[in-house]
């Protein structure tokens, strides 16, 4: 359920009718109660539900007396969950508890962006599976590379360098490599 607030912030307006086991379709946007069309039409994509997500969703659908319609997660006065009431009433709570610090909705969209980047996912696929219609603000906002990736990323260059393992004629002309350290020396 966690991997949700990744696909829709400001209101869970997920609704039954939507949801066919593999994915779920938005048709609009809440914010703060107000009902609107998506912003973009990337927004209105599928999403894919993966199967944790989907085991969750049904047995949680069972719970509730197998609906096929109507809101998923209702509050208290069968509207939509408002996500920033969530946030204030368990979230935050939980999060002071834990001693840990909050770091707002969009965190999740980055976290999940950065693992499937993290995965070998390609750029343009974790678009699609966000809903964004801008490859460069992904790119730019969402997936946040960390440092062990920056190291991982230059190993493999240097394997790919050592791959090569010769200077070309022209410039070895002057040089010999110590077989003890690898490193070129120029001899004269």
């Amino acid at each position: 359920m966690t991997t949700l607030p990744a696909f829709f912030h400001g209101s869970m307006d997920l609704r039954w009718e939507d949801y066919d086991g593999k994915t779920l379709n938005v048709m609009q946007s809440v914010w703060e109660g107000i009902v609107s069309e998506t912003k973009t039409n990337a927004s209105q994509a599928p999403v894919p539900v993966v199967r944790n997500l989907a085991r969750v969703l049904d047995a949680f659908r069972f719970a509730k007396g197998n609906p096929t319609s109507g809101v998923m997660f209702p509050a208290t006065n069968n509207k939509p969950l408002r996500l920033n009431n969530e946030l204030r009433s368990r979230v935050l709570p939980a999060l002071r508890k834990a001693q840990l610090k909050w770091e707002g909705w969009h965190a999740f969209r980055r976290g999940l962006a950065t693992n499937l980047h993290d995965d070998g996912v390609d750029d343009h696929t974790i678009k699609a599976i966000l809903r964004h219609s801008s490859l460069s603000v992904i790119q730019r906002s969402y997936i946040k590379t960390v440092p062990r990736q920056a190291i991982e990323a230059m190993d493999r260059f240097d394997q790919k360098l050592d791959t090569l393992n010769a200077l070309p004629d022209e410039l070895c002309k002057e040089c010999e490599t110590d077989s003890a350290s690898g490193q070129v020396e120029r001899v004269n």
